[in-house]
């Protein structure tokens, strides 16, 4: 009987750590619908994180679904010196200075004085600017220098423990987007063979740019994918040189909603995406999706609410942060992101809601245009799916077009193939080299008919190239029905 293909359209992306680190359990989360694993370079070893790596790729292999590897690089990370036992409550109007040495903050008699590990600080944050600590909960405002103190107005207070994150979102800061340390992550993620690298802490198209010298550098492959994360304000100002930059964009909506207005991060995250669709740049969303299932095994209605918009802007990715790394229901989480993106996804094809569209694509017109066919047909003759020889810019050319058909991208690399795991609606499917193009066709029909996604005449669209047996860049659809080759 048939089935509606097991491949998600949108796809899901899970953070591993503590909670998610067993080969049972990340067994458990692809089955559940995980395309990507992501490694958080902020938390953890390098040992770590090569066992990490290993267990994906046993999972996958044992699983047979293909998943990639994402590795997150960390960014600067300006943090508070240290703070008394018990911390330091401030209130607010209280006055507050900044030091270039190295204090305890509230050991000394009289106002309270702090350091942090950026040697700049004091010279970088210029009167009027807002200094904000804890992931925001305490906000200062800069008010000028004292000789070598810059004095700070505490707007609200709270209490201040040692090492808590400072953002600075008015201030022109000078640290590089690409720590030493991140270098070193880079180096070990390409010795190890992990799919992309995201770079956090980007404000500019030079960012990306620099982390692409860097891994021209160490011997990375020259189209090796970078992830921009967007989650500073400047970013917003340069966001077009950003998307010329990256190959794939995060809306990182965490330190967004410290940074910025929180009352705009709806705004701010559709206007990233809707610019994304019109370059044809692939666009993650994360943060705090369920992040209530951290603790419970079921989510707020908010935040499922929250994740189906995110599917109906036609994103090609949901990122679970701590849901996964640190939660009490990693597996859980999943599964429910993977019903609503299940049922969002299908409520789409349905109501025939319109998806989104590249305007200024920055592929190749012919591909561009096939896409758009074939998206057209398999609306016309509603088609149960979509199958193709897996050429890695044809097939992020058909995904950008967001068809609410899933596209089995089949292929005999399997490192191009763990490319389009995070591509909407791409499920890629590792075969051997077919010897003629009838033989292509004839794995093809075998594999859906196993899976049940379709029967015998039962109509789909092949998608195929010029070259031997069909591959290369895609220029041809053929309507074909299974088991008939000349149909």
């Amino acid at each position: 009987m048939y089935r509606e293909s097991g491949t998600p359209l949108t796809k899901i992306i899970a953070t591993l750590g503590p909670a998610s680190d067993e080969l049972d359990t990340i067994l458990e989360l692809i089955r559940e619908g995980v395309r990507c694993f992501r490694i958080n370079f902020s938390h953890g070893d390098f040992e770590e994180y090569e066992s990490r790596v290993h267990r994906v790729r046993e999972a996958s292999e044992r699983t047979g679904v293909l998943v990639s590897v994402l590795g997150d690089l960390s960014g600067p990370k300006i943090r508070l010196g240290q703070v008394v036992t018990g911390g330091v409550k401030l209130a607010p109007d209280d006055e507050v200075f900044f030091v270039r040495h190295e204090v305890v903050a509230g050991a000394a008699e009289g106002p309270i004085e702090f350091s942090t590990n950026y040697d700049h600080f004091l010279d970088e944050v210029q009167p009027g600017e807002a200094v904000l600590l804890n992931d925001g909960n305490v906000r200062l405002r800069a008010e000028g220098r004292d000789g070598d103190r810059l004095c700070c107005r505490v707007v609200h207070g709270g209490n201040l423990t040692s090492r808590k994150g400072v953002n600075l979102p008015d201030t022109e800061l000078s640290v590089p987007a690409l720590t030493e340390r991140d270098r070193r992550c880079a180096a070990f993620a390409i010795q190890h063979g992990f799919d992309l690298l995201a770079l956090s802490f980007v404000r500019r198209g030079r960012d990306v740019e620099m982390l692409r010298e860097e891994l021209q550098r160490i011997g990375a492959p020259h189209d090796f994918p970078i992830c921009a994360k967007i989650e500073k304000p400047q970013a917003i100002d340069d966001l077009a040189a950003i998307l010329d930059a990256s190959d794939f964009v995060m809306v990182a909506r965490g330190d967004l909603g410290v940074e910025m207005d929180i009352a705009e991060v709806a705004v701010i995250q559709r206007g990233i995406v809707d610019r994304c669709h019109e370059r044809g740049v692939p666009v993650i969303v994360a943060t705090q999706m369920l992040e209530s299932m951290i603790h419970a095994p079921v989510p707020t209605r908010a935040e499922v609410s929250d994740v189906a918009n995110a599917i109906f802007q036609s994103v090609d990715a949901v990122m679970l942060s701590g849901e996964t790394a640190v939660g009490r229901y990693p597996v859980e989480t999943v599964k429910m992101m993977g019903r609503v993106v299940s049922k969002t996804n299908v409520y789409i094809r349905r109501k025939q809601i319109a998806t989104a569209t590249p305007s200024h694509p920055r592929g190749s017109r012919r591909t561009e245009a096939l896409a758009e066919a074939t998206k057209s047909i398999g609306k016309a003759l509603d088609v149960k799916l979509i199958a193709a020889w897996c050429d890695v810019a044809s097939m992020r050319d058909f995904s950008k077009h967001h068809i609410q058909r899933p596209i089995l991208a089949f292929g005999a690399d399997p490192v191009e193939l763990r490319f389009t795991c995070l591509l909407y609606g791409i499920a890629p499917i590792h075969i051997s080299m077919p010897e003629t193009g009838r033989d292509f066709v004839a794995q093809v029909d075998e594999f859906i008919k196993e899976k049940g996604w379709a029967e015998s005449g039962d109509a789909i669209l092949l998608v195929l190239g010029s070259g031997h047996h069909g591959t290369g860049p895609a220029d041809k659809v053929h309507v074909h029905y299974i088991d008939n080759p000349n149909a």
